[in-house]
């Protein structure tokens, strides 16, 4: 089930290069798994995509569990469960989309990739939320990425 799917503008801080704002595509989705070894027992997966239109080889995703989001929670500070996160994290895409307009915008989606070696690239995703230049980490979720963006 889809729950959002929507072109959000995004700081891009990518390792060695220039910030830039790019329109890139959101897709958040809820659905059920069954585990192989345990056909009984049915998980729930959050999964989030972020595409671009204009490099076809730009996207950067994320599964989550009910079981790993118990470390994604613990590890990120988050406050509300996994059945309410859906639903935060969408508020926070849309309060990004509406700021997007504002001189001084109070939200932010922020994309970070680092590549601290030629083999590992380490990827989160940001809400910050702030005003004259104060800022303050809302969320951040660690993302795999298939991306030719930072080649």
């Amino acid at each position: 089930e889809i729950l959002f799917e929507q072109v959000i503008p995004v700081h891009v801080k990518e390792f060695d290069k220039q910030e830039r704002v790019e329109q890139l595509g959101f897709r958040i989705s809820l659905c059920t798994t069954q585990d192989g070894h345990n056909m009984v027992k049915v998980d729930k997966v959050l999964k989030l995509q972020v595409t671009s239109e204009k490099d076809s080889f730009f996207l950067h995703s994320l599964e989550v569990t009910e079981d790993s989001f118990q470390r994604l929670k613990h590890d990120q500070s988050i406050l509300v469960d996994f059945t309410d996160f859906p639903s935060h994290l969408i508020a926070l895409l849309e309060h990004c989309i509406e700021a997007k307009q504002d001189a001084h915008p109070k939200f932010l989606c922020v994309l970070s990739t680092s590549k601290p070696s030629s083999e590992v690239q380490h990827n989160s995703l940001s809400s910050t939320s702030g005003s004259q230049g104060n800022s303050q980490a809302a969320s951040a979720l660690p993302f795999d990425s298939a991306t030719s963006v930072v080649g």
